[in-house]
């Protein structure tokens, strides 16, 4: 492990990059604070490597870490932490993925919305149905595919909306969803 966190000190930030996705590969919890601070270098790469990284861990630490990355000036280090949050997440990482419903990038949202379903956090289901309204066919999809999951039935009438959506992936998964709701 010491050389690859040795690595996370090199210049090249391709290096440092590939350092992080070896200690991420490892999964040790000793690591964790090297892959924290990785989580604020300066290159974009290196951060979005480090959140996905964290994943093997369900420690408050790496939670923290990646709750802190969902305001990130970097879109695509926030969609990364959204994603691994599923992964490392509990109960108390809902709000933050809530307050990530509203980030100004649909994949962002897309990663929030996901994550929240894999967390069977049906307190958002509320707020996830109303993004059945945007108008990206993947977020809209991904948004029946976990309300279908949570099946709360108060989200059946935003269903029902886009069961001839134009998008035939939208238009399965509502149908999936309402099914599993009326089951």
């Amino acid at each position: 492990m010491t050389p690859a966190v040795a690595a996370l000190k090199h210049a090249a930030p391709g290096v440092r990059a590939q350092a992080v996705g070896v200690i991420g590969w490892l999964q040790d919890e000793t690591s964790l604070p090297a892959l924290q601070e990785a989580a604020h270098d300066t290159d974009v790469n290196v951060r979005r490597t480090a959140l996905a990284a964290m994943g093997f861990s369900q420690s408050e630490a790496a939670q923290s870490a990646l709750i802190a990355a969902l305001t990130d000036p970097e879109w695509i280090v926030r969609e990364a932490a959204a994603e691994t949050l599923a992964k490392s997440g509990g109960p108390s990482c809902i709000p933050a993925l809530r307050g990530a419903l509203a980030d100004d990038y649909w994949q962002v949202r897309l990663k929030a919305v996901r994550s929240l379903g894999k967390l069977g956090a049906t307190e958002a289901a509320m707020e996830i149905a109303p993004m059945m309204d945007l108008p990206v066919p993947n977020l809209r999809k991904e948004c029946a595919a976990v309300l279908g999951e949570l099946a709360v039935p108060a989200t059946a009438s935003y269903l029902k909306k886009y069961a001839d959506d134009n998008d035939p992936d939208v238009r399965k998964n509502v149908r999936w969803a309402l099914e599993r709701m009326a089951a």
